[in-house]
């Protein structure tokens, strides 16, 4: 995995698609209900503020989207990005008419919507 910046949830949330690379409907903001957020670019998934995951697979036009994400915290101590609890996560996306029904670990599936940037 990489060492990134500070700004990375906000990076992976304004970044467009890759050089070359058409838009996937997987790539841009979601939100859950229970206000975690999810970033999505092609090759990264973040999780809220701290949470980084490289996705080794590309983003498809249409799902689902599978993969094993390499997943890590990660923090500043002294202008040093500082990597912690790092962990894989299964993740299956799938489109829907309403939204992203995602799960993670195997976990029951839910709804994740476009966030109101």
């Amino acid at each position: 995995m990489r060492h990134w910046p500070e700004t990375a949830a906000l990076a992976l949330a304004m970044a467009g698609p890759a050089s070359g690379q058409a838009e996937s409907p997987f790539a841009g903001s979601w939100c859950a209900e229970t206000g975690e957020i999810m970033y999505v670019e092609p090759g990264n998934i973040g999780f809220n503020e701290h949470t980084v995951c490289d996705l080794p697979v590309a983003l498809p036009e249409r799902g689902p989207l599978v993969a094993e994400l390499a997943c890590a915290n990660i923090y500043f101590n002294d202008g040093e990005a500082v990597r912690a609890f790092e962990r894989s996560l299964a993740l299956r996306a799938d489109l829907t008419p309403d939204g992203l029904m995602l799960s993670l670990d195997q976990e029951q599936p839910a709804l994740w919507t476009r966030c109101n940037n």
